[in-house]
């Protein structure tokens, strides 16, 4: 009578094995299956405008073998984390504010052969573009460290055409910071009914905004030269306190619009758009960043690019993935988005201002009009390269990772126009917040 027990017990036991062998083989199976799975994963700019449908195609690309992973964050350090660490990025988006030469010298990027299509893209660019791009992202022998998705200038300081009628007129305009001081000794001394030295009708423009253009201007031009700058020194000191009295003196008189009568000789700018709509400039009026006239006129511009990790099984694959971007420059075009500022310089042609103005007067009304370029400005843009040199630095003075940076750097500012520091007092702090930033 146990026999027959033991035989269906031994036949159960079977059944078990054979079950555990089924499931282990499974496991096994799909274990595989994950590793040889292609996973492209992708740091990305929520706000870069064109990167949701740039990754739609990529992750087409990779089909049914693989999957698409976006990671988002933001600051030199961070990205230089992850990118050399454990669990790299594929594909990675950094802007010169993250150092692009950096990750160039540790090795963190593969160079590639741009395809014909990308360097068709960048032949239509002004040359002011295109110099930054060979200067910058380009080997000898014409491979590339990434590809550009965005490129934006920053903030920067013109004369208006309203000098041609002024009684400096017979003066040449300031070419450099410290020309632009002499010009506000003899404007404080010389009558100009019917001129204004800026006025602003956005109501920012101060002393301290004149001091941190010093300080920004310092640190472009020791940063092209290849090396960090250096604040506590002699002519840095004495032209801050120089700075400091005579915008002090200057916006004592005319410290708001109601003090500023008048067409303004000089205006800022980013991407064209004036202060007050009164008078036109162009790129020809630029005044260049730099301290001493007898330094290179830069221009800052900041290049938003993709690279390919170096050691990424997508290396091989780079320039058909970075064709995409091309193919996607124009979206946040056609969207109706009234953001032109991204192409300004990479593709000026493309705008089409008169309708952008257009959309701005029925959006928020006609009066802010002036807050977008001409085409006069716009067209200027292809003269760039006659009157400046580009300069990849973005973040000036102190690196936006690291925690309370910027507001240890304005409250410096603030500390020394209200004279709580002396210039030395105020130069020295700027040493200190320079090396603090990584990789000082």
């Amino acid at each position: 009578m146990n026999k027959p027990m033991n035989n269906v017990s031994r036949v159960l036991q079977v059944a078990v094995m054979l079950l555990a062998i089924i499931l282990l083989a499974m496991t096994v199976a799909q274990a595989t299956l994950a590793e040889g799975q292609t996973v492209l994963i992708v740091y990305g700019d929520e706000d870069a405008g064109n990167t949701e449908n740039l990754h739609a195609d990529w992750a087409s690309m990779i089909g049914s073998a693989g999957t698409l992973e976006e990671l988002q964050f933001s600051g030199y350090q961070k990205t230089m984390d992850v990118v050399a660490g454990n669990n790299p990025l594929d594909f990675f988006m950094i802007e010169n504010r993250d150092c692009i030469a950096d990750f160039i010298e540790k090795g963190l990027v593969s160079a590639f052969e741009p395809t014909r299509m990308m360097l068709d893209d960048i032949a239509a660019m002004p040359a002011f573009v295109q110099n930054a791009i060979r200067d910058n992202l380009m080997t000898e022998d014409g491979r590339l460290y990434g590809f550009p998705n965005n490129i934006n200038s920053r903030e920067s300081l013109y004369y208006t055409d309203a000098w041609t009628d002024s009684p400096f007129r017979d003066m040449s305009p300031p070419s450099s910071f410290e020309e632009l001081l002499d010009f506000v000794e003899i404007y404080l001394e010389t009558p100009h009914d019917g001129f204004c030295f800026y006025y602003d009708r956005l109501g920012h423009a101060n002393v301290t905004w004149f001091v941190h253009m010093l300080m920004e201007y310092h640190t472009l031009q020791c940063r092209h030269a290849g090396y960090e700058p250096v604040f506590n020194d002699p002519d840095f000191i004495s032209m801050a306190e120089r700075t400091r009295d005579l915008f002090g003196r200057l916006f004592a008189i005319e410290k708001d619009t109601k003090h500023q009568k008048g067409h303004q000789l000089f205006t800022d700018c980013y991407a064209g758009i004036a202060t007050n709509g009164l008078d036109t400039f162009t790129q020809d009026n630029l005044i260049p960043w730099r301290i001493k006239s007898d330094q290179p006129p830069l221009f800052p511009v900041s290049i938003q690019i993709y690279c390919v990790r170096n050691g990424s099984e997508f290396v091989d694959q780079a320039p058909a993935f970075f064709e995409c971007i091309v193919t996607h420059r124009k979206d946040p075009l056609s969207d109706g988005n009234i953001n032109y500022a991204s192409y300004t310089l990479v593709h000026p042609d493309w705008v089409d201002m008169k309708a952008f103005r257009t959309d701005k007067a029925k959006m928020f009304g006609e009066k802010w009009v002036f807050t977008c370029a001409t085409q006069e400005y716009l067209d200027s843009v292809w003269r760039l390269d006659q009157h400046a040199v580009p300069a990849l630095e973005y973040e000036i003075c102190w690196d936006s990772s690291i925690k309370g940076a910027h507001n240890e750097a304005y409250a410096a500012v603030d500390d020394f126009v209200n004279g709580k520091e002396s210039a030395e007092q105020f130069s020295i702090r700027l040493d200190r917040l320079v090396s603090e930033m990584p990789g000082s």
